[in-house]
């Protein structure tokens, strides 16, 4: 994603969780701002829950569609010490593992996914 489209996205995100947070504070309310669109309030809650919703699915968007890993970042950053363990017969596997004990991952959960995103990017390398 393009880091004009981004900031715009993220732009967009505070106005409508700026609203959300209005319409959910004035719901009922008979003088809130919401009765110069819309006369009944009986909606408010309606229109809170979709603006809920819209700023869901905006922040799932912008936190899942970053560019750049951390991961990869620090493996792109030590690629010529990978090429020189992968001239030296190490396997993707032994490199994956010695860079999770540098970075303080040796079991659990958590060491299992990153293992598995270290291969991956290790393989892209």
């Amino acid at each position: 994603m393009r880091q004009s489209v981004q900031w715009t996205l993220y732009g967009i995100l505070v106005v409508v969780m700026l609203a959300t947070f209005y319409t959910i504070l004035n719901a009922g309310n008979p003088h809130s701002l919401l009765r110069y669109l819309i006369a009944d309030p009986s909606y408010d809650v309606s229109i809170a829950l979709g603006l809920g919703a819209v700023v869901g699915g905006l922040a799932i968007t912008l936190f899942t569609v970053r560019r750049e890993s951390p991961l990869r970042s620090m493996l792109e950053a030590n690629v010529e010490y990978i090429h020189k363990l992968r001239s030296k017969g190490r396997s993707e596997e032994q490199i994956a593992l010695s860079f999770l004990k540098e970075i303080g991952s040796t079991k659990g959960p958590l060491h299992f996914i990153a293992k598995h995103r270290v291969l991956k990017h290790l393989s892209r390398l």
